[in-house]
């Protein structure tokens, strides 16, 4: 089995007219961002931040970082903090809702940048024409957007459901940090039927230090998540980390490559 591993750069050089160059944060629009970039100054990151409240008192610390410091690195410190310090908990429960609604959003955008022409189809098309009949290829990735799974099509794989994304035995996709379209379904008992999606999300926040949270994975198809047909679910998204142990992905997937 080939193995190909995806990183940030991946999304961040995916459309082929709009190689990177160096630019201010506010002029870099709706490009999908570095590691180091996730709370840049954008202004659609700047417009999800002021949605969640409860992340902006960490925002500065991810934003100047020391010269040989990383966001990674940052916020392995600030999750590390969360035994002791309880607020922690609420401010990561926030930045895991605004990463979810910010890359959301960066990727719609980045999308219409892209109509339909992306390098991940490319990849995908010179990895099948390389590929024997019998050659098992397993595409990994620490990436949250879903532009792996919009390309796989090109090789005759189409990611509807969870169970989709291990179905084929040419093609596995694993996504080892979670997803922006991925959740997972909360067991503390939340009483959601009158509250809008924005409600439950601030709720689900504030009780971050004893939430509950299942290992049970469903896809969807709303931005921010917080409710759906009366169920509660929290972003199934990884804090992104330094150490990277801390995957947010189905057992079976991580059992299939």
């Amino acid at each position: 089995m080939l193995m190909v591993v995806f990183g940030a750069g991946a999304s961040y050089d995916s459309v082929p007219s709009r190689p990177p160059i160096p630019l201010p944060a506010a002029q870099l629009l709706d490009r999908p961002p570095l590691a180091n970039e996730l709370f840049a100054d954008r202004p659609r990151f700047v417009e999800a931040i002021r949605s969640f409240p409860k992340c902006q008192p960490v925002i500065p610390y991810l934003r100047h970082l020391p010269s040989d410091g990383s966001v990674e690195q940052v916020l392995e410190g600030l999750q590390a903090e969360a035994e002791e310090y309880t607020e922690r908990h609420r401010q990561l429960a926030a930045v895991r809702f605004y990463l979810h609604l910010m890359l959301w959003e960066c990727e719609r955008y980045w999308n219409d940048v892209a109509r339909g022409v992306m390098n991940y189809k490319t990849l995908l098309d010179q990895l099948e024409r390389w590929r024997k009949s019998k050659d098992r290829i397993c595409l990994v990735t620490f990436n949250y957007d879903t532009m792996l799974e919009a390309a796989a099509p090109a090789v005759g794989v189409e990611i509807q459901s969870l169970p989709d994304y291990i179905a084929s035995d040419r093609y596995k996709v694993i996504k080892l940090h979670g997803s922006v379209n991925w959740a997972r379904g909360v067991d503390t008992p939340i009483d959601a039927s009158n509250k809008n999606t924005w409600q439950v999300a601030y709720e689900l926040i504030d009780r971050a230090p004893d939430l509950k949270i299942s290992q049970t994975y469903r896809m969807v198809t709303e931005h921010p998540i917080g409710k759906h047909n009366g169920s509660v679910f929290f972003p199934a998204l990884a804090i992104p980390v330094q150490s990277k142990v801390d995957y947010e992905c189905p057992r079976e997937h991580l059992a299939a490559c």
